[in-house]
């Protein structure tokens, strides 16, 4: 069975349905017109670019089900706060990655902690 037809302008929200099962169709609904905006605008319009994109977007927000990224801290994410009892050196790999990012505050890491389909940080 072929979820997806070509050549491809948009998904649908019962497309979406069959590709993330485990997800409400309220969300599934709400995230269609931003993936088909983002179809349109970066020419996501070939089959591997399709099927790339739709896995990518279901592995950053676990099927659609997270616009935001969790936050416990992480030993990664403890490095995106700087550590201010510390002066900034290249050696010490906190504030380094903080520093990197461009959080210079405390709670930079968490405030600018991934949003959206492909939850990029910093």
């Amino acid at each position: 069975m072929t979820i997806l037809n070509f050549p491809l302008t948009q998904v649908t929200a019962a497309q979406l349905e069959v590709i993330y099962p485990l997800t409400r169709m309220s969300r599934i609904k709400e995230a269609v017109p931003h993936i088909n905006e983002t179809l349109k605008v970066y020419q996501i319009n070939t089959l591997n670019r399709v099927a790339c994109f739709l896995g990518q977007i279901g592995k950053e927000t676990s099927g659609l089900s997270l616009t935001r990224e969790l936050w416990n801290p992480t030993a990664e994410q403890e490095r995106y706060e700087r550590d201010f009892d510390q002066p900034f050196e290249k050696t010490n790999k906190r504030n380094r990655k903080a520093h990197d990012l461009g959080n210079s505050k405390v709670g930079d890491g968490f405030r600018f902690r991934g949003r959206g389909l492909i939850q990029t940080t910093g």
